[in-house]
């Protein structure tokens, strides 16, 4: 044995490109490593191009399935020479892990089933295939519907295309699509003669097809905020958005098979007769999706939807290994604890095992990457250990120079925080280095190429025209990579800007759409309305009448002492849906007490206004002291905020800062929801304060607030010479007297406290800024100290309470608001479940939130049997610590619950429905709500925002009692909850109590009194009638003129079938302020409903008529047959003399009486019918009128 001969030298770095240029689509393992961060979608980006199939990426946990598909898109197509002119569809789909458990009797979220479909058929769609799916390990294992299936089921619709309508309604009614009233979420439809509207989840808006007999004429896309066209469409792909297929041979196989399943589990036929029974009458029922192999000949691998030679690459094999085998054990376990009386198939139908899943992916080209320190197989086997001779591209990450960045502005505090990747580039560039520095946005990339000129270095886009040899020069790439590499055999070197910032989140989403609380469409039988003039009733309902052979649309309205009203649609615009307190009194009609009320409230809001006035007008005579201007410093405090701003967000911090550079005062008020940025917005305004030399005080009416507020500033001014401190009364004394001397002799320059803040005991060495969040929630006492504190120094007042549109308006000009409506994109939509009570369920939930140390809401809202559910959850889950609370505690210890809560010491929260919801808990992201069907939309609604408030997926499991006990009414709850387990503008109505809310909090309760008494949209109204007078401004039009028609000018119910949409519409059209908003609303009916019939056709008419007769100052209009008068008041702009002369024109049918009444008639050979004709004639008399600057009576 000779021990002195050399080690064997290791075998040379493989390349990128020397990989793939030998890479072959021949079936077989091939072991990688040394591909850290986004090295190996890098390596993935060039295979793809070569191979020109999608390329399967088995990753484990959520945060790799997000990071994966960042890399992987910014990666994308980037080795083609030729990039493509017209925008690529995203090149990545994402299949996340399943629901909790296959055998839980739940109804699954929607959302995570529509893009499971998607996905699918975007795989078996030639034209549409992405060119990376990357699937959640627990995902691969699940067996689906075959692709035929999806197929068959699936149908593009171009116009031209014969297809009957009925034919596309049962296709989507067996696809799994929800009809609405309206459409605005993906997989639902809805019709309207011929026309359908339908919102195919492979779109981004949705369709609206028009049919002309059995062929489609046109196809267009639309918003759906607006329900408005947005274009031509030359196909739309209509697929299925579950795998539960409703058609009649589906149904009849499910049925066959479930009774041989019945019978094979020793069902009596009575129990498999029940259990089928939602099945006879083509319903489904929860946990039907664990029945799935009953619906399908076979069920089949996502290999089967990939093209043959589609490789497969799988991230950690070990850990994807590891996960398969948990997951049988689970569905083992759960298959074996189903009742005896329930049906169920063997795990086997449902899931591959580990050893079939890993044969499965051997059958195709196979890339396992191994992580460092991978143990060495000393044979070919299992996916355990990495095998002989692996392709090693000997990578590093980042995580060194992360770190040292981060130490550098820890160290440093904010002095050239940058230095540490300044030095790093020009190292590896001397190195011979390709080095690329990425960010997600145009801006981003300016930003790092800005702060890294300071140190000497150029940021080139597009290529290297001088800079392969410079040192000081490195490459901009916009795009969304998560995780920066390096590759010394390929001298390649790649950093994120997350890397660089921290994790920035990418692009804003939507804004929600804005709710108006008095709009008709929600309007029922029975609800409360408000008549301007008759005050408030109870609506019975629409009703068609015949008058003098003529049909009109009548609201019929109950008053005091069974009086009732019936108000033409004409004048839909004079009702609104009450808003205020839950059983108003009925006012009497035609009696004194409603207008005493109007009168009170009209007075109020005149004092109202007039204080707001007044305070706002102090505020701009005293000269304020505007903050320094923005330099190096802020915009590097800027670009470590971690998200993208939201385009409502980026306005309202333009807002603050435009205020506070002005020389009067600041005093703005930004609304906006928990999480949604607001507080990002107060950090601007601080910073640029303390950087002008002068102190910031951050007041929060709790303690759990105050800290939160306090880890957000500390942790966002952490790299920069500013010293943040608490005042709150949990610090000691002592501790409390050095933080006040702090703020009386100036070093501390930032506070955040409770009203302790305002005690009499605390100065400030020079107060700049005031930060109020949630003022509304303070005491009498407190807002008064509050007025001397805020004297001379800029204020900025936060509320996560939304404000309504309404009065948003009315308060313009007196109060200067910022709204905040867009949640970030990356805040993942909660995905929701409603299932039965079962322990298993509950267990796994917990569990599952607890590894990736999460926090859980459990919510039951009877506090007397509170503790036994709590104790309940012990036994499931001993190893969680759980902590109860409800509204019967004492104030103290509520709050002491909640501050330990957020803090983390708990892990389990069980609580009434009554806790806060203003806090934001990022790692609170598991709820579970106990009996779901006692709680109403609006309810459920504000409970489940408390998860979802941060990047990880939240989920919400809505628990119900077994279903075979459930009462008919209580199955059509809990399925409208199923429908709405996405969030869209269904909601919207269901969150109006919160905006009302929000009113009372901004206008105080004096005023909510008089919201109570006459509505909300009218105090709104009568509110910005009286800031209109005060500033010197007409106030609205509130005339509102008779009109008579002898002709049907009307909605049928044929052209809107839904009522209240046709009660929207009528209220719209009633309410449009001139000839272009009534067109508008017309242009949109013909839009979203087919031409107009005539008699709608007359009422747009006789709207605009109506708008004309206000201009005119008129009192009504009668029309009938040959014949218009117009009743004019005194006050009317018409000339006298121009009318004359209409009356002495040579054979004129005009005539004028006494009584201010204007007649005309037609000739003999006139057959335009009277809406015609009092068109006619309106505008004839508005020809009539004197310019607005001339006198009366010249």
């Amino acid at each position: 044995m000779n021990d002195t001969n050399p080690p064997p030298s290791p075998a040379p770095l493989a390349r990128l490109d020397d990989f793939v240029r030998r890479f072959d689509l021949r079936p077989g393992r091939r072991d990688l490593c040394g591909l850290p961060g986004g090295a190996a979608a890098c390596l993935l980006g060039r295979l793809q191009q070569q191979v020109d199939r999608p390329v399967l990426v088995l990753v484990v946990g959520p945060a790799a399935l997000r990071r994966w598909a960042d890399d992987l898109r910014h990666f994308a197509g980037r080795a083609s020479a030729a990039p493509s002119a017209a925008p690529e569809r995203d090149p990545v789909v994402i299949l996340g892990p399943p629901e909790l458990d296959p055998y839980a009797e739940l109804v699954p979220d929607r959302t995570a089933s529509i893009e499971r479909l998607g996905a699918l058929w975007r795989l078996d769609t030639a034209s549409e295939r992405p060119r990376f799916v990357v699937a959640a390990a627990e995902a691969f294992l699940r067996r689906m519907l075959p692709a035929e299936a999806l197929r068959s089921r699936s149908v593009t619709v171009r116009p031209g295309d014969e297809l009957p309508q009925d034919d596309l309604i049962r296709r989507l009614d067996e696809g799994g699509y929800h009809r609405v009233r309206a459409v605005d979420l993906p997989g639902t439809f809805a019709v309207r003669g011929g026309l359908l509207d339908v919102f195919s989840p492979t779109s981004d808006l949705p369709a609206r097809l028009e049919w002309v007999g059995d062929a489609v004429e046109t196809v267009r896309a639309f918003d759906p905020n607006t329900q408005r066209g947005a274009g031509p469409l030359a196909a739309v792909h209509i697929h299925p958005v579950t795998e539960v297929l409703r058609g009649e041979a589906e149904l009849r196989r499910a049925r066959e098979r479930l009774r041989e399943l019945g019978d094979a589990r020793g069902l009596p036929t009575r129990r498999t007769r029940e259990l089928l029974e939602p099945l006879d009458r083509g319903a489904l029922f929860p946990g039907v999706e664990s029945l799935l192999p009953a619906f399908h000949e076979r069920l089949v691998s996502l290999l089967e939807y990939l093209p043959p030679g589609a490789p497969v690459f799988v991230d950690n094999p070990p850990a994807v290994v590891d996960v398969w085998c948990r997951e049988r054990e689970a569905a083992v376990r759960s298959h074996a604890a189903v009742p005896r009386d329930r049906l169920a198939f063997e795990p086997a139908a449902l899931l591959l095992g580990p050893a079939e899943a890993t044969a499965a992916c051997e059958g195709r080209p196979l890339l396992l990457s191994f992580p460092p320190g991978a143990a060495e197989a000393p044979a070919p086997g299992g996916w355990d250990r990495i095998g002989r001779a692996p392709a090693d591209f000997g990578g590093a990450d980042n995580q060194p120079l992360v770190v040292e960045i981060r130490q550098a502005r820890r160290d440093r505090r904010g002095v050239a925080p940058l230095a540490p990747l300044a030095r790093a580039i020009r190292e590896r560039r001397e190195s011979g280095f390709r080095v690329v520095l990425t960010a997600r946005t145009a801006g981003g990339l300016e930003r790092l190429a800005a702060l890294l000129r300071g140190h000497g270095l150029r940021g080139l886009r597009g290529g290297e025209p001088d800079g392969r040899t410079d040192p000081a020069a490195f490459l901009l790439e916009e795009g969304p990579l998560a995780r920066g590499f390096a590759l010394p055999a390929d001298g390649l070197a790649y950093v994120a800007e997350e890397e660089v910032f921290g994790t920035r989140a990418p692009h804003p989403g939507r804004p929600r759409p804005a709710a108006d609380p008095a709009a008709l469409r929600t309007l029922a039988a029975g609800d409360y309305v408000v008549h301007a003039v008759h005050g408030i009733g109870k609506y019975e309902g629409l009703e068609r009448r015949v008058f003098d052979g003529v049909e009109i649309d009548l609201l019929r309205i109950l008053y005091r002492d069974g009086d009732r009203l019936h108000v033409p649609v004409y004048h839909a615009n004079q009702v609104a849906k009450y808003v205020g307190q839950p059983e108003p009194r009925l006012d009497r009609m035609g009696g004194a007490s409603f207008a005493r009320a109007r009168e009170k409230a009209e007075a109020s809001v005149r004092l109202l206004a007039d204080e707001l006035l007044r305070l706002h007008a102090e505020r701009r005579a005293h000269p304020g002291r505007p903050v320094a201007p923005a330099d190096d410093a802020f915009r590097a405090f800027e670009a470590l905020f971690p998200f993208e701003e939201t385009p409502d967000q980026a306005r309202a911090i333009a807002e603050v800062l435009a205020d506070l550079e002005s020389p009067a005062p600041m005093d703005r008020l930004v609304c906006g929801d928990v999480g949604f940025g607001k507080t990002e917005v107060a950090l601007r305004a601080a910073f640029r304060t303390v950087w002008s030399g002068r102190q910031v005080a951050v007041l929060a009416p709790t303690t759990i607030l105050t800290q939160q507020h306090l880890a957000t500033f500390r942790r966002r001014f952490e790299r920069f010479p500013v010293r943040v401190e608490p005042l709150y009364r949990f610090q000691t004394r002592k501790e409390q007297a050095e933080i006040i001397r702090g703020l009386r002799t100036g070093e501390v320059d930032i506070v955040v406290g409770t009203h302790r803040l305002l005690s009499g005991d605390v100065h400030f060495h020079d107060l700049g800024l005031l930060v109020i969040d949630e003022e509304h929630r303070f005491g009498v006492a407190h807002k008064e100290r509050l007025k001397r504190l805020r004297r001379g120094v800029a204020v900025l007042t936060l509320t996560a309470t939304p404000i309504p549109r309404t009065l948003q308006f009315a308060l313009s000009g007196l109060r200067d608001l910022s709204l905040v409506t867009t949640a970030p994109e990356d805040r993942l939509a909660v995905r929701t479940t409603v299932a039965q009570d079962d322990p298993e369920l509950i267990r796994r939930a917990i569990r599952r939130e607890l590894s990736r140390d999460g926090q859980v809401f459990f919510v039951h809202n009877r506090v007397e049997t509170i503790h036994r559910v709590a104790d309940r959850i012990r036994e499931l889950v001993p190893e969680a610590r759980l902590a109860v609370a409800h509204g019967q505690l004492a104030e103290d210890a509520l709050e002491q619950v909640m501050v330990d809560f957020v803090a983390g010491r708990w892990d389990v929260l069980v609580c009434t429905s009554i806790i806060e919801s203003g806090l934001d808990i990022p790692r609170a992201n598991t709820l579970i709500v106990d009996r779901a069907d006692t709680f109403g939309l609006a309810q459920l609604y504000q409970i489940r925002g408390r998860v979802g408030r941060s990047r990880q997926q939240a989920f919400c499991h809505l628990l119900v009692p077994p279903w075979p006990k459930l009462t008919a009414e209580a199955r059509q709850r809990i399925e409208a909850l199923a429908r709405f387990t996405a969030l869209g503008s269904g909601f919207t109505v269901a969150s109006l109590d919160l905006e009302i809310r929000g009113a009372g909090d901004l206008l105080g309760a004096d005023q909510s009194g008089h919201v109570a008494a006459v509505g909300f949209d009218l105090y709104c109204h009568l509110l910005e009638e009286a800031v209109a007078r005060l500033r010197g401004e007409p106030p609205p039009d509130d005339l509102e003129p008779e009109l008579s028609v002898a002709a049907a000018a009307l909605i049928p119910e044929d052209y809107v079938e839904d009522l209240g949409q046709r009660l929207e519409l009528y209220q719209r059209l009633a309410a449009g302020p001139g000839e272009e908003e009534v067109r508008g609303v017309a242009a949109e009916l013909r839009d979203r409903f087919g031409p107009l019939p005539e008699p709608a056709e007359r009422l747009v008419e006789l709207m605009v008529v109506k708008t004309i007769l206000r201009r005119l100052r008129a009192a009504g209009l009668e029309a009938r047959a040959g014949k218009v008068a117009v009743h004019l008041r005194p006050d009317t702009p018409l000339d006298p003399a121009r009318v004359m002369h209409l009356v002495r024109r040579p054979g004129s049918t005009w005539r004028v009486t006494p009584d201010l009444r204007v007649e005309w008639r037609a000739g003999a050979a006139d057959r335009d019918d009277p809406v015609a004709h009092a068109a006619r004639v309106v505008r004839e008399l508005l020809a009539c009128t004197r310019p607005p600057d001339a006198p009366a009576g010249s």
